[in-house]
């Protein structure tokens, strides 16, 4: 039963329960009344994000809407993963200019397998409920599937901007493309989502997500959108096809020095997004950066340190600092043993370099590597490695230096036992 309360009584109410918190870092909010009364009916609302897993592998731009979920724990709130298993093998047609190769659910599953360890080092996975879309959506008769696309007409659909332009331009559109918004928006019906969240360029699926609610007799979810972050450049999103992105599973020191490598804006864009930061402490943050009375490199540490120690520990954390404070700022030389040790596990007395890059840099793809190697950009013990193809003998690098790029430096083990 619903409480009728005066505007300002709802709004303290919804202060006390994270009101502030859930607009955090968002660039829509849809709608802001409705968060309101939602808050201010219910003490623990049920908060809906979703995953299609496309992709093996996740980077910190991936990690925006699951630090908000973890946000939303924090302060007592049921947050709902979703992975989109039914869905991945329809692909996401959000930005896309063609229509997605169609993933198999063998490969779906595959890439599955990697996420809920790299998700659980962001969200509290203990209390957060999990669920796959194929739970539901597999088990839908012909008539069900009707009776879903009969809550929509084809004029909501071609809406749609990513769809008005391809067709302006003769571009294939699936049927199976159309009617993706649709099943995820049934998954918003199956959960009576309070709030949905995700990155701005699911804004459509979400408008469907709540027009679906509405025709099934629900209340419809609050939106909230969230940007999409920029890469290390500053100005691309975060992609590995651009070369800007830090991967989740990115080597700790390396980690530490692309966040430090990044400008004082882009930092406090960070820290709104990334950091697990209170609101007062990122308030004091951004005024000592923006007015000049803190620290910025003291802040940029800060958030190195804390991004580092959430996907590797303390310890590496501990270690990637000490490596940048004595070899970037104190310019002393390379110590060794200051360095993350990188075990190569192979039954073969020698490996080429191009194989080496690829079990070190496991984000990069196979060009990016070769690039890398054929520039100049990777050394081994200060000398040179310009050849992929370039035999090495395994036991003869064990404990030498590798150097990738400016920045990255690996303690290399190759002896086993």
């Amino acid at each position: 039963m619903k409480i009728n309360l005066a505007k300002e009584e709802k709004v303290q109410i919804a202060q006390k329960r994270g009101l502030s918190l859930f607009k955090r870092g968002t660039i829509d909010v849809l709608t802001e009344d409705a968060l309101i009364d939602k808050l201010a009916s219910k003490e623990k609302l049920l908060v809906k994000f979703g995953i299609d897993p496309t992709t093996p592998d996740m980077h910190l731009g991936h990690t925006v809407s699951l630090t908000k979920v973890r946000q939303l724990q924090d302060i007592g709130h049921q947050c709902v993963l979703i992975i989109g298993d039914f869905t991945a093998t329809i692909g996401d047609p959000s930005g896309r200019k063609v229509t997605r190769p169609k993933l198999t659910y063998g490969q779906v599953k595959e890439n599955m397998e990697g996420y809920i360890g790299q998700i659980s080092r962001i969200v509290d996975v203990k209390n957060l409920i999990i669920h796959y879309n194929s739970e539901w959506l597999s088990d839908l008769k012909p008539l069900d599937f009707l009776d879903i696309f009969s809550k929509a007409t084809v004029q909501q659909l071609l809406e749609r901007r990513d769809f008005t332009l391809r067709m302006a331009k003769k571009q294939p559109l699936s049927v199976s493309e159309l009617i993706y918004p649709l099943m995820v928006g049934y998954d918003s019906v199956k959960l009576k989502a309070d709030v949905e969240l995700g990155g701005t360029d699911q804004l459509f699926n979400f408008v469907m997500s709540r027009e679906m609610q509405k025709a099934f007799g629900q209340e419809p979810e609050v939106i909230l959108t969230l940007p999409l972050l920029e890469g290390t450049d500053g100005k691309m999103k975060m992609s590995k096809s651009y070369g800007n992105a830090i991967n989740v599973d990115e080597e700790p020191v390396s980690m530490y020095m692309k966040i430090m490598s990044i400008d004082d804006t882009l930092m406090l864009r960070y820290y709104e997004l990334l950091s697990l930061v209170g609101d007062e402490e990122l308030d004091g943050i951004k005024l000592s950066v923006t007015m000049g009375h803190g620290n910025p490199m003291e802040c940029k540490m800060n958030l190195a340190y804390e991004l580092t120690e959430r996907y590797h520990g303390k310890a590496d954390a501990s270690r990637a600092q000490d490596y940048f404070n004595e070899v970037v700022r104190r310019k002393t030389a390379i110590d060794p043993d200051k360095i993350d040790e990188y075990r190569i596990d192979s039954s073969q007395p020698n490996m080429n370099v191009m194989d080496l890059l690829s079990c070190i840099l496991s984000g990069k793809s196979k060009g990016e590597i070769r690039r890398l190697i054929t520039q100049g950009a990777v050394a081994l013990d200060q000398k040179k490695l310009a050849d992929p193809f370039q035999e090495l003998n395994l036991g003869e690098i064990d404990g030498s230096i590798l150097k990738v790029g400016k920045k990255a430096y690996y303690k290399l083990a190759t002896r086993s036992g």
